[in-house]
């Protein structure tokens, strides 16, 4: 994962400045990691012209995870918020679905990730929901182009059991977006963007919350046999 930050400090005029102490909450800053990955056992179902797969499976805790930042806030130390993962084993369920009709291709997927207990450092992620859909066309030789939809949902954050007002106090996000693949023999590249469109954020508070321009995936896929789709 790789996450940069940037912070502008103004007076109450509208001026900008560069403040003359060491900032302990908003710096510029760019931070690099893995994150936590995802190891999932997969089962399919073949019809004709349909592909029925669900997985399972679990959110191992390889990413970097930070102490308690609102405590450390309150005691005037320097923290972070970004964290590369959760610290907990979590599990992951999903279900897709895909359908075929000549140059053209439908999938759909659902997936759910549970935060099940919190973490040694008291931290405790919300659990994640997933809906989404795209549309793919086939182009001359291996490429293809595709449109989607997601709705992401995320619910709050804890810190020793108690949700932050200034934290992720849960949020559900529609993105709309474009992609492009490529097939090489057993291997399909995909590179998508994706903009949300909407960003609601389930409690309302004065401290404001994070949003983003785009979302920017680049995937690789490897076959166990050869495809041309």
């Amino acid at each position: 994962r790789l996450a940069s930050t940037a912070i502008t400090y103004r007076r109450l005029s509208g001026e900008a400045f560069v403040p003359d102490y060491m900032p302990i909450h908003h710096r510029n800053e760019t931070l690099a990691g893995l994150g936590d990955p995802v190891l999932l056992l997969r089962r399919s179902l073949v019809f004709p012209g349909w592909l029925l797969v669900g997985r399972a499976g679990l959110q191992l805790p390889f990413g970097r995870t930070e102490q308690d930042p609102f405590a450390l806030g309150r005691q005037g130390e320097v923290h972070q918020h970004i964290q590369f993962g959760t610290g907990t084993v979590d599990p992951v369920l999903e279900i897709g679905v895909q359908h075929q009709r000549g140059r053209w291709q439908g999938r759909g997927v659902a997936q759910a990730r549970l935060s099940m207990y919190a973490n040694g450092k008291g931290f405790q992620s919300g659990n994640r929901f997933l809906l989404g859909t795209q549309l793919w066309r086939q182009l001359t030789g291996n490429f293809a182009l595709g449109v989607s939809a997601d709705a992401l949902s995320e619910m709050a954050e804890r810190w020793d059991g108690r949700v932050q007002q200034d934290g992720n106090v849960g949020r559900t996000d529609l993105l709309l977006g474009l992609g492009i693949a490529m097939v090489q023999d057993t291997a399909v590249w995909q590179l998508a963007l994706k903009r949300p469109v909407v960003q609601y954020f389930h409690v309302q508070t004065e401290h404001g919350q994070l949003t983003y321009p785009f979302v920017l995936e680049l995937a690789w896929s490897w076959l166990s046999t050869p495809s041309t789709k």
